[in-house]
């Protein structure tokens, strides 16, 4: 009965594993899709903007366009939650309409402190390649190793003897959202 049990619980260990290697797959191809779908958007804005520029007469349809800053990125230090400092530099690199190059140059003149630092480890090449920044930052600042430590959390999650439902339903949400952030939304309902 315990050898059955025993091999019951490595099963399911072994299907959480499957699982949480399916989603940095699903994670993966999303980042991909995402980033073809930018590259879209700005090729359709180029279009749109040569087709503005014929019917308006003008000739210079680039002018402006890519070199001014309609949005300063914020500043990062190392010391806030990486994730959401992505989210405000991508939505300032799209509403500036910057290219991988601008992008870079911004994530770099961007970063203070520990952050910083990371250009150190990093050669000149790496310093203009958007992609390789990022995975440096990310491996550095992100928190996707901490799923685990989210996961465990939740698993091991009761209701404590002054916590009222909501309370501790809303932390259930948020440790559902930390160990599993990219899984698809019936999932986590």
């Amino acid at each position: 009965m315990d050898k059955e049990i025993t091999d019951m619980k490595k099963d399911i260990e072994v299907l959480n594993n499957k699982i949480d290697n399916g989603l940095v797959d699903v994670e993966l191809l999303n980042n991909k899709i995402d980033n073809g779908l930018v590259a879209v958007k700005k090729e359709i804005d180029i279009l749109k903007r040569k087709c503005e520029s014929q019917k308006f007469g003008t000739n210079n349809v680039e002018e402006g366009y890519h070199h001014s800053s309609k949005i300063k990125p914020p500043t990062y230090d190392g010391k806030t939650s990486w994730q959401t400092y992505m989210k405000q530099f991508e939505a300032a690199a799209n509403v500036n309409n910057w290219s991988e190059s601008e992008k870079a140059t911004a994530l770099v003149v961007s970063l203070r402190g520990d952050a910083l630092e990371i250009l150190q480890t990093l050669n000149e090449d790496q310093h203009k390649n958007y992609e390789d920044l990022v995975l440096q930052l990310e491996m550095r600042f992100g928190d996707k190793h901490l799923q685990q430590v989210y996961q465990a959390q939740l698993k091991g999650r009761n209701q404590r003897i002054n916590e009222n439902l909501q309370q501790y339903e809303a932390d259930i949400a948020r440790l559902v959202y930390l160990a599993y952030p990219t899984a698809p939304r019936d999932f986590i309902e």
